[in-house]
């Protein structure tokens, strides 16, 4: 709904700005086709925060299916890591990301990387929706995710790489039937 309210809005600022002089040959139809109304989202919302931790307490192991789309260049702009990968593209920053993750990890036994791979197109889905790579994390509990993501070490030493490298992401939580 809040995508479709946000499209209405585009439409109705592009056909008022239409309605003056159009010195670009280009209809007005087309100029608002281009319109992007896709919200990008990096973080999750305290709603949703606490609807997870609830939602997976007390059911074993837990995991996380990440779609990623990267940065063309990380960009640490207002970012303080001592760490900082200048000149790397959005995708070598993940992959840096992701090593410290993975020691961070092994080290306080919260969980493993099940799989890191690029991605291409839907086989089902949206063909307009494209991901550059997908990432499969597995924790012991969601008490442990929750642990990990709070935890000083991750947000001194890894999370400033992920927040440079990402331009969008999407983390969908999972728990075993």
């Amino acid at each position: 709904m809040k995508t479709m309210q946000i499209l209405l809005l585009a439409m109705g600022v592009m056909l008022f700005s239409c309605k003056q002089e159009n010195t670009t040959n280009v209809e007005p139809i087309e100029i608002s086709e281009k319109v992007d109304t896709i919200q990008k989202y990096l973080f999750s919302t305290p709603e949703t925060w606490s609807a997870i931790q609830q939602d997976f307490k007390g059911k074993g192991k837990f995991g996380s299916v990440n779609f990623l789309k990267f940065k063309p260049m990380a960009d640490y702009t207002g970012i303080e890591v001592s760490d900082k990968q200048t000149g790397k593209t959005g995708k070598e920053v993940y992959q840096y990301y992701i090593k410290l993750v993975d020691e961070l990890l092994e080290k306080n036994n919260y969980g493993r990387t099940i799989y890191f791979g690029e991605s291409q197109n839907f086989l089902v889905g949206p063909n307009d929706e494209l991901w550059d790579a997908v990432i499969l994390v597995e924790y012991e509990s969601v008490e442990d995710f929750v642990n990990f993501i709070r935890s000083d070490e991750y947000n001194q030493i890894a999370a400033p790489h992920r927040a440079a490298s990402l331009d969008d992401t999407r983390l969908l939580p999972s728990t075993r039937f």
